[in-house]
């Protein structure tokens, strides 16, 4: 079964991208999942073309969260989606609204149409589909993502967070695999593909090489066993200013760089026979 390492967020800043580019080209990360909400959006999609080609698989990371980040359809304070500047909402305010029925659904699914659409325009059917905050995983949001890729010509792999209970789960870890047992079960009901089981880590500044690795082997270890296939979710990064403009989040993401293309993480991925070039790319 796949073992897939997946880069979130590309598209959303020049270090990411620049971290995902590298993290294809070496083949150690196959999938990449793209959020075209970004104003990099296009320019960096005809980037990766050229620097990446078709190593890796490529998906739609669907957006409704994030001040940052604005609507790609029209979509009115009436919505429940977006605040009085016409920005999505921060996640958890977004997650209230959704649980107590305050979204317009058919805003939701104009809103993943219009990303949806955005995605293919530069680079064709997407192999897979997820989200930022996995708010497609959402009540209220949830149903709305399944009846639109129902009716697609197409079938993309959709990503939920189910995870390993035999992991030590925080509170996070626990929220996302109880959403994600969720979906994935209305998913499958609808005779649509998902994976298996995800896994990932994120800790900030405090990220510790080995440990990291550990953790990785482990899920590995764990799909191998079960015969199931894994999501291994990584959030990478490259230093692109001065190190005084990075908080411990960025920092976290430039660690998990170093560690994805360390010798050391290389080595234990060779091990467990996963794709990897021998011929790697220089930075």
């Amino acid at each position: 079964m796949p073992i897939e390492i997946c880069v979130d967020d590309y598209g959303m800043s020049e270090g990411i991208d620049a971290s995902t580019h590298y993290l294809v080209r070496n083949q150690i990360c196959t999938n990449v999942s793209a959020l075209v909400v970004s104003p990099r959006w296009k320019r960096t999609a005809k980037i990766f073309e050229s620097e990446c080609g078709r190593i890796a698989k490529r998906g739609l990371h669907f957006c409704l969260t994030g001040s940052g980040f604005s609507p790609q359809s029209k979509l009115s304070l009436r919505s429940g989606l977006v605040d009085e500047r016409g920005s999505f909402l921060p996640a958890w305010q977004l997650f209230v609204r959704a649980c107590r029925g305050d979204i317009d659904q058919e805003a939701v699914a104009a809103e993943f149409q219009a990303q949806l659409e955005k995605f293919e325009s530069q680079w064709g059917s997407p192999d897979h589909i997820d989200s930022h905050h996995h708010i497609h995983q959402w009540p209220g949001i949830d149903d709305v993502i399944l009846k639109q890729i129902s009716q697609l010509k197409y079938s993309p792999i959709l990503r939920c967070t189910t995870g390993f209970q035999t992991f030590d789960l925080g509170a996070k870890r626990r929220w996302l695999s109880f959403w994600g047992k969720a979906f994935q079960k209305k998913s499958q009901a609808l005779g649509l593909t998902t994976n298996d089981r995800f896994a990932t880590i994120f800790s900030g500044s405090k990220m510790d090489l080995r440990s990291y690795v550990l953790e990785f082997e482990r899920a590995v270890r764990l799909a191998r066993t079960q015969e199931l296939s894994l999501l291994w979710l990584v959030h990478p990064a490259l230093f692109v200013d001065g190190i005084e403009s990075y908080d411990s989040y960025q920092v976290g993401r430039v660690l998990e760089h170093h560690i994805l293309s360390s010798e050391y993480f290389l080595g234990h991925l060779s091990k467990w026979k996963l794709s990897v070039r021998d011929d790697r790319v220089t930075q």
